[in-house]
């Protein structure tokens, strides 16, 4: 159909009132809506002649208790003031392909008990899904979300999809329900403020194949408080120990599903969520599990960098072997010779090797308080070692 049988079938309809198509460009148009009565009726004319054009609709949108009990197509519109579907039962496929929604939009106690899909759409304000039910398919494919977003209460009955999806802000799922059918996948989602799943309730399968997650966010106080509201509380322990239980839960389906790689990377992340967690947790039964979660940080960055195992070998033996020749300073003769500097190195292996005791650095066969100095160092260089192996061994773990 071209774009005068558009115009003339507007007309001989009587919906100019309604419909309009300004300064003849037909890629959009707009809906001049009373209320909510006709709106099904003005959608479905213009879907049936012109499945691609962009529909503008500029009036505050409420439904309450409404059954729609016909296939609803809201594709290609974008809404500039906030909609309302308040317990609202979709017996039949809904779709809100390629849609804008520059306001809120809310789906409190609603059902969709077919395949409902936002494929590609934007939402600039918080949807609200609470007490949502989706039935079968939910597939949010490509959407972008760019306010606080946090799925309360939403069940998940059927698969449910977020693939390539970008959520800005916190995201927040929380008491979900799901079936013995759920299937929820996050393939090649973006989470740029990290992602709360601690209490979602996902008993179900999961995927997370090539997630991108901004593990240490800069937006937390969703986290903390559970409150869409910013918080003024600067105590993010609550925050850090949510995070963690999320990076435990995906580096465990990682686990499950035999991907070594990412999961190693989640255990590492969740390791640095509890250090954030206990640097604001000033308990003294803690110094314990800092201390511990320090010496693996810097030695092999939770087992995942054999490299990183070897430089804190290297700058180990160099503290405690300038230690040990400070106690020894006023016995060492020393000439600045190629022998001189060879034997210089060679008692600095000779420090490196742990199997190695009765050493005579620069012939001295009795340092007394040095001693101890190597006594100590040997026990950080040899776990060094170990960290550096463990490390060089890490995809082999579960």
């Amino acid at each position: 159909m071209n774009n005068g049988d558009l115009l003339t079938l507007i007309n001989n309809n009587n919906y100019q009132n309604h419909i309009t198509i300004e300064n003849n460009v037909y890629d959009f148009c707009k809906l001049h809506l009373v209320d909510e009565s006709n709106l099904e009726e003005l959608i479905g004319f213009i879907r049936k002649h012109n499945l691609s054009i962009i529909i503008h609709i500029n009036k505050e949108l409420l439904f309450l208790d409404k059954l729609f009990d016909l296939i609803i197509n809201l594709s290609n519109c974008i809404f500039y003031k906030e909609i309302t579907f308040k317990n609202c039962v979709f017996q039949e496929k809904v779709d809100f392909r390629q849609a804008e929604f520059k306001e809120k939009v809310r789906f409190n106690g609603s059902k969709f008990e077919k395949k409902v899909r936002f494929h590609e759409s934007i939402f600039s304000k918080t949807v609200s899904f609470n007490n949502t039910t989706f039935k079968d398919l939910a597939d949010f494919w490509n959407v972008t979300f760019n306010d606080i977003q946090r799925f309360y209460l939403t069940d998940f009955l059927g698969v449910t999809i977020f693939s390539h999806v970008t959520f800005n802000h916190q995201v927040q799922f929380i008491y979900n329900k799901t079936s013995k059918d759920t299937i929820i996948s996050f393939e090649n989602a973006n989470f740029n403020q990290s992602l709360d799943i601690s209490r979602a309730n996902f008993w179900c399968k999961l995927n997370f194949w090539s997630v991108n997650i901004n593990y240490i966010p800069t937006e937390i106080w969703l986290y903390q408080t559970d409150e869409i509201r910013q918080s003024q509380n600067t105590n993010n322990e609550k925050a850090y120990k949510v995070l963690r239980e999320t990076y435990r839960i995906i580096k465990d389906v990682f686990y499950k599903e035999g991907n070594n790689i990412e999961a190693i990377s989640f255990y590492m992340r969740e390791m640095s969520a509890y250090g954030n967690e206990l640097k604001v947790d000033n308990r003294k039964n803690k110094i314990e599990e800092r201390t511990s979660l320090f010496f693996n940080k810097i030695s092999n960055n939770f087992g995942t960098s054999w490299a990183r195992g070897l430089l804190f070998v290297f700058v180990i033996t160099v503290i405690f072997y300038s230690l040990f020749l400070t106690f020894l300073w006023d016995e060492i003769y020393y000439l600045p010779t190629h022998k001189g500097f060879a034997s210089f190195f060679r008692h600095f292996f000779e420090f490196l090797n742990i199997a190695k005791w009765d050493i005579k650095p620069f012939g001295i066969t009795d340092y007394n308080y040095s001693y101890i100095v190597l006594f100590i160092g040997r026990i950080f260089i040899g776990y060094g070692y170990y960290q550096t192996i463990q490390a060089f061994r890490k995809y082999g773990k579960s």
